[in-house]
């Protein structure tokens, strides 16, 4: 018998549609609409051309690295990738070197993903009026649990080495939490975030969803 979550994946994009035409706010656009200093002291320091070559620089390499994670969660040879070996399959790389290393050095932590709900996958809140697309829901094996324990899980690449969950990415997580939550009746507490960056080697942080929890309602409240 199939259940919810997949019955949700054959008649997502066509419902999320219904939900915008009803005015349903995409959490990103929430979040973007909101003042950033200190993106916009980034930007005034680099200058307008810079700060514009190098946001586009990110997003491709994310975009990369992003399909290459899909690609590993969905292929049949998922067996031919190693971290501990640091193999991957020829036919799987892209053509970015920097997105490849990018993708082997966060490869450890993907190996900790196991029974993948959802990938890329539409989400909505009839309570808070917000879709989004989340990009994993999964269980993972991390923090010692064994077992593991269902999660939101978001990948990112950066620049530098993350340290913590800033705001405009714990609110965004954990809309997606409360979405999920909401249309399935689950209980997710916590987000986690996998970073690769271009210094270091890679990151795995994790957040109960109640750390964010008052800062989501403010920003999902408040006066379009």
């Amino acid at each position: 018998m199939i259940n919810k979550q997949e019955k949700w994946k054959t008649i997502a994009n066509a419902e999320i549609v219904k939900k915008k035409n009803l005015g349903y706010r995409s959490i990103t656009s929430i979040i973007n609409a909101r003042p950033n200093r200190s993106l916009e002291k980034w930007r005034e320091e680099l200058g307008e051309d810079v700060a514009d070559f190098e946001s586009n620089r990110c997003a491709k390499r994310g975009l990369k690295v992003h399909s290459m994670i899909q690609e590993y969660f969905t292929t049949e040879f998922k067996h031919l990738y190693s971290a501990k070996e640091n193999i991957m399959p020829t036919s799987h790389k892209c053509d970015s070197v920097l997105a490849n290393g990018l993708f082997m050095n966060m490869l450890g932590y993907l190996e900790l993903v196991d029974d993948i709900v959802f990938i890329e996958t539409e989400l909505y809140s009839d309570k808070y009026k917000i879709h989004g697309r989340v990009d994993c829901i999964a269980k993972i094996k991390a923090y010692k649990h064994d077992e593991g324990y269902l999660a939101v899980i978001d990948f990112k690449t950066s620049n530098k080495p993350k340290q913590s969950i800033k705001d405009n990415y714990g609110v965004q997580l954990c809309a997606y939490a409360v979405m999920y939550n909401e249309m399935f009746d689950e209980n997710i507490e916590d987000i986690v975030l996998i970073n690769a960056d271009e210094i270091s080697g890679s990151q795995i942080i994790r957040r109960n969803i109640k750390k964010f929890m008052p800062t989501f309602e403010e920003w999902v409240n408040e006066k379009k």
